[in-house]
């Protein structure tokens, strides 16, 4: 889990949802029990962004990972997303941009505003290499 200020996300829901989780704050303890959820397959993200969602609705690139479809897009940490395929950011959760981002071997269009420029930046994500072999 990470919460940062000015953030309104919390990375790891795909694996919390997996749990029924009970606060024991007099003891200081979290229990996890694993749920219904506790078989689903993990969704892979294959895109290599992370994305954070700030309190007043704009979606930032927080960090991109080395070697991956986000450095070859040219994407950088601090970079707004605005749209994706022609369709307004502002209106998705992160759960479906981060689905849509997780469709191996696709290609996104993003508009972004980096320093206060608006530009294009154009996303292959990894093939599924599952059907290579």
């Amino acid at each position: 889990m990470l919460a940062r200020r000015g953030s309104g996300g919390i990375i790891g829901n795909d694996i919390l949802t997996r749990f029924d989780i009970v606060f024991d704050l007099g003891r200081g303890r979290l229990y996890l029990r694993p749920n219904r959820r506790w078989g689903d397959p993990i969704i892979a993200d294959t895109s290599g962004l992370h994305l954070i969602r700030r309190l007043d609705g704009t979606t930032l690139v927080d960090e991109v990972v080395a070697a991956s479809p986000a450095v070859d897009a040219g994407l950088e940490p601090g970079d707004e997303l605005r749209a994706i395929d022609g369709a307004d950011i502002a209106t998705m959760t992160l759960a479906v941009l981060r689905d849509r981002l997780s469709e191996p071997g696709r290609q996104f269009s993003f508009v972004i505003v980096r320093d206060g420029v608006t530009s294009t930046a154009v996303l292959r994500t990894v093939p599924d290499l599952r059907e290579a072999g």
